[in-house]
C-alpha cells in the first residue's frame, strides 16, 4: 500500500497543501497518509472508499480523512473533479496528532460551538444547494491564493482555510438540524423501494447508498423517524406481502415463503406469527372463510 508523506506535498514550514484534479476518469490506487485531508466534489460523482467503507459521493460532498486512513477515489465513467485540502494535524494543535477522529477539530476552542451539532460517526457531508455555491467559492479562493505569491500569502491561506471550516461546520451543524425533514422526503422513495424489491436481498449499506448517507448515519435517522429499524421494517414488508400472496389460495406456503424474500421457513413462519398471531396456514384459513 502506498504512504503519501507530508514532505512530499507541503512546502517547508507550511502546514497547508491543496491540488485540484479535474475530470479524472481514472480510479487512485488504495493509500494511506500522514496529515489529514479534506475532498471537495466540485463537480460530476463517483465512489470514495475510507477504511473499507463506500460512499457515493457528488457535487457539493465533502469527506474528511484523517491521517493513517486508507482510502481510494473511483469516478463514474463521466468523469469527476475535485480539490484535495492537506493539513498538517499540527497547524491546529497538538492534541490531533494521536486522535483517531479528524473532528477532534471541534475540540479546538475555534470550534467548540459546533463540538454538540456535528455528527462525529461520519465522514461523509452532504451539503444543501444553499451552501454549495459559497463552500465552492471559498475552495476556489483557497486554491487561487495557495498558487499566488502574494505578500501576506501564509496568512491569507491560514485564514482561509479557518473560514472554510467555520462555514462547513455551521453548514452540517444547520443541516443536522433538519435532517428529519430532508430524510423524511428521501425516505418515502427507500419504502416504496423496499416495498417493491423485498423479495431481493436488501443490505442497509446498498439503501444507504441510494439517498448518499452513510450506513451508521441512515439506520439512526431511520429508527428515530419511523419507531423501528431498517431490518424490522424490511421483515414487516415482508410479511405484509406473503398476506396479500396468502389471500391467493393458488401459491403454496413455501412457495410464498421464497417469493418474498426469506431464505428461511423457520424464520418466516416466526416472523409472520409475531405480526399476525396465526400461522401461515390459520391466516390463509381464516380468511377464505370471511
Amino acid at each position: 500500500m502506498y504512504k503519501y508523506m507530508s514532505e512530499n506535498y507541503f512546502n517547508k514550514g507550511e502546514g497547508v497543501a491543496m491540488f485540484l484534479t479535474k475530470n479524472a476518469t481514472r480510479s487512485t490506487n488504495i493509500h494511506i497518509h500522514d496529515f489529514i485531508e479534506i475532498v471537495y466534489i466540485c463537480d460530476g460523482a463517483g465512489t470514495h472508499r475510507i477504511n473499507d467503507v463506500s460512499y457515493r459521493v457528488k457535487k457539493g460532498d465533502l469527506l474528511f480523512i484523517n491521517y493513517k486512513q486508507t482510502h481510494s477515489i473511483t469516478p463514474d465513467s463521466s468523469g469527476m473533479s475535485f480539490y484535495n485540502l492537506m493539513l498538517r494535524p499540527e497547524l491546529f494543535g497538538s492534541s490531533l496528532v494521536n486522535s483517531e477522529n479528524a473532528f477532534e477539530l471541534l475540540s479546538l476552542t475555534a470550534f467548540e460551538d459546533f463540538a454538540n451539532s456535528v455528527d462525529k460517526e461520519s465522514p461523509f457531508v452532504s451539503l444543501d444547494d444553499a451552501n454549495i455555491a459559497t463552500t465552492a467559492a471559498l475552495f476556489a479562493m483557497l486554491y487561487e491564493e495557495y498558487r499566488s505569491a502574494r505578500l501576506g500569502r501564509n496568512t491569507m491561506i491560514n485564514s482561509i482555510v479557518m473560514v472554510l471550516l467555520l462555514f462547513i461546520f455551521r453548514a452540517m451543524s444547520h443541516g443536522i438540524a433538519k435532517d428529519h425533514k430532508l430524510f423524511g422526503s428521501v425516505a418515502d422513495d427507500i419504502l416504496s423501494y423496499i416495498e417493491s424489491h423485498c423479495h431481493e436481498k436488501l443490505t442497509l449499506q446498498d439503501l444507504a447508498e441510494r439517498c448518499f448517507y452513510t450506513p451508521s448515519y441512515f439506520s439512526r435517522l431511520f429508527k428515530e423517524t419511523y419507531s423501528m429499524t431498517l431490518t424490522e421494517y424490511i421483515t414487516k414488508a415482508r410479511i405484509d406481502k406473503s398476506i396479500e400472496l396468502l389471500k391467493n389460495g393458488e401459491v403454496s406456503v413455501d412457495d410464498i415463503c421464497y417469493a418474498v424474500g426469506f431464505t428461511d421457513k423457520t424464520r418466516f413462519y416466526k416472523y409472520f406469527r409475531e405480526h399476525t398471531g396465526l400461522t401461515p396456514a390459520e391466516y390463509r384459513k381464516k380468511n377464505s372463510c370471511i
